[in-house]
C-alpha cells in the first residue's frame, strides 16, 4: 500500500477553468506510480473568493463538501482533511465535527494563524480527543512573514506539539521551501511530529537528512503539487538510478573568481570515469579565457558552460555576446543555467539572480552559429524564450527537463506539444537535486519509445551534436 499523506484537488469554484482535468491527472498519474490512496485537501476557494491560506467560512465549508463529494465519487482512493481557518473558532469546531462524521480522517491547517497562537489549541485538543491527524503548512525555517499567508515554521510547530503531546502532527511539505536542515534540527526533539516529504524541492541531501533526523517510522511520503518530484523521492530511497553517461561540471568553480580553475579537475576526474563527459567553464571576463575554450574543443568537451550572475557579468552584454560569437565558430554549443537551486532554498548570502528570459533571447539573435543548452528552466521561462524567437532561433535553444513539473500541472507534457519532443534534453541537477526526479517525469508521461528516447539521448546525440 502506498498512500499519499498531502495531495490536493480542485473544485468548481476555483479559479481554474481546466479543474476536473486536473483532478483526473491526478488520479491517472497516482495508478502509475501506484498509489492506494490519496489523503487530499482543498483550500477554501483556493483564492477566488477569499485568500488561499485565509479561506472565508463559506468557502472552507464548499471546498471540504466538494472533496467530500470527491471521496463518494472515488471510495476506495481518496480520503479527506477537514481544512479550516483557525480565526473562526466555533465554526472551525463545527466544521471538523460535521468533516469526521462523513468520513475524513484528518484536519489540515494552512497559514491562517501562527502556530504558537493558542488560538489553535482548542482544535489540537479535538484533534487528540477524535484520535486524528493534523497536518500543519509549514515553511521550513521562516525568516519573515510571506504575503498572503501567516506561516509557520518547524521552531513554532513544535512549540504547538509540545503543549498538545497527545495530539499527532504532520509537518506539511519538507520539501516545500526553506531551510530544511533548520527543521531538521527542532524535530529531533518533537516525537509527536512526522514529516511529510512532499514539495517540489529535491536538494541532494534531504532524504539523507531527514532519515538521520527522525528515522523512517516519522517520515511520512506525499506529493502535494508536484507528483514527478514525489514518485522520484521513493526512487531515490531505493537507489534505482544508474545513468550510462552524464555530462558534467565542477560545481564548486561556479563560485571561485577564477571558475575556469576547476576545469583541470574536472578533465582529470572524467578522465578516470568514461561515463562522465566534461562541461568546462569559460569565464569572458578573465584574460585567456579563448584558451580555455580551445582546451574544451581539444579536449573533446560536448559543450561549454558559463554562469555570467555568479561572475557578476551581464548576462548579454559584451562579454558574453563575444563569447556567444566563439563558441557558434568552434562548434561548441554553450550552456547556461537559469538557477542552481530553488529561490525558497537559497543561501542568504547567495544573491546571484537568476539568468533572465530577455538574455536568452538576446544572446541567441547575437550569433548565427550559437547552439544553446539551457538548463533549470521553468515552462513559463522556456514559452516566453520560444514564442519570442523566430522558428530558426527557436531550433537553436535546447532545454533540459529538471525544472519543468510534470502531474497534476502536467507543465512537461503540455510543453512537447506545443514546443516539440526535439527541443528537450534529459538533465536532472545532481547533486543540488535528486536525480530521480527526472526520470520520473517521463514514466509518468508514458510516451512512446521512440519519444522518451529522443530525450533521454537521441536530441543530443543526433541534434546538439551535429
Amino acid at each position: 500500500m502506498l498512500v499519499d499523506v498531502h495531495a490536493h484537488f480542485y473544485h468548481d469554484l476555483t479559479p481554474r477553468a481546466d479543474w476536473r482535468e486536473r483532478n483526473a491527472s491526478r488520479l491517472a498519474a497516482g495508478d502509475r506510480i501506484g498509489i492506494t490512496i490519496h489523503v487530499a485537501s482543498v483550500l477554501g476557494s483556493w483564492g477566488r473568493t477569499s485568500p488561499v491560506y485565509f479561506p472565508s467560512p463559506a468557502d472552507v465549508e464548499y471546498g471540504n463538501t466538494a472533496l467530500l463529494a470527491l471521496e463518494r465519487e472515488h471510495p476506495d482512493r481518496i480520503r479527506g482533511y477537514v481544512t479550516v481557518n483557525p480565526n473562526y473558532a466555533a465554526h472551525a469546531r463545527a466544521e471538523i465535527g460535521r468533516g469526521l462524521a462523513a468520513g475524513m480522517i484528518g484536519i489540515k491547517l494552512a497559514a491562517s494563524r501562527r502556530a504558537t497562537d493558542r488560538l489553535l489549541d482548542p482544535i489540537c485538543e479535538l484533534a487528540a480527543e477524535r484520535g486524528v491527524p493534523v497536518l500543519h503548512h509549514v515553511w521550513q525555517h521562516r525568516r519573515r512573514d510571506w504575503p498572503g499567508q501567516e506561516a509557520s515554521d518547524a521552531v513554532e510547530l513544535c512549540t504547538l506539539a509540545g503543549r498538545h503531546p497527545k495530539t499527532k502532527f504532520i509537518l506539511a511539505h519538507i520539501a516545500g521551501g526553506g531551510d530544511w536542515q533548520h527543521s531538521l534540527a527542532v524535530l529531533r526533539g518533537a516525537p509527536n511530529v512526522c514529516v511529510d516529504l512532499s514539495g517540489s524541492g529535491v536538494d541532494g541531501g534531504m532524504l539523507e537528512g531527514c532519515l538521520d533526523a527522525v528515522g523512517a517510522a516519522r517520515l511520512l511520503w506525499g506529493t502535494d503539487l508536484t507528483m514527478d518530484a514525489g514518485w522520484a523521492k521513493l526512487r531515490y530511497l531505493e537507489r534505482l538510478l544508474e545513468p550510462e553517461e552524464a555530462w558534467v561540471s565542477h560545481l564548486p568553480s561556479v563560485f571561485w573568481r577564477a571558475p575556469g580553475d576547476g576545469n583541470a579537475w574536472l578533465y582529470e576526474t572524467a578522465a578516470r570515469a568514461p561515463r562522465f563527459k566534461p562541461v568546462p567553464a569559460v569565464h569572458p571576463g578573465l584574460a585567456r579565457w579563448e584558451e580555455a575554450l580551445g582546451e574544451a574543443a581539444d579536449r573533446g568537451a560536448p559543450v561549454v558552460r558559463c554562469d555570467p550572475a555568479y561572475y557578476g557579468l551581464d548576462p548579454a552584454g559584451p562579454e558574453m555576446r563575444v563569447l556567444a560569437a566563439a563558441c557558434g565558430a568552434a562548434r561548441l554549443p554553450l550552456m547556461l543555467a537559469v538557477r542552481l537551486e530553488d529561490g525558497r532554498q537559497r543561501h542568504p548570502h547567495d544573491l546571484a539572480p537568476e539568468l533572465p528570459a530577455a538574455a536568452v533571447r538576446a544572446l541567441i539573435r547575437s550569433d548565427d552559429d550559437l547552439r544553446l543548452i539551457v538548463t533549470h528552466a521553468d515552462r513559463a521561462f522556456i514559452e516566453e524564450v520560444h514564442f519570442g524567437s523566430t522558428p530558426e532561433e527557436a531550433a537553436r535553444i535546447w532545454w533540459d527537463i529538471s525544472w519543468i513539473w510534470g502531474p497534476p500541472e502536467d507543465h512537461l507534457a503540455t510543453l512537447l506539444g506545443t514546443i516539440g519532443v526535439e527541443r528537450f534534453v534529459f538533465g536532472t541537477g545532481q547533486p543540488l537535486r535528486i536525480p530521480e526526479t527526472s526520470v520520473a517525469k517521463l514514466d509518468l508521461l508514458e510516451l512512446p519509445a521512440e519519444r522518451r528516447a529522443a530525450i533521454e539521448s537521441g536530441n543530443v546525440l543526433e541534434r546538439l551534436a551535429a
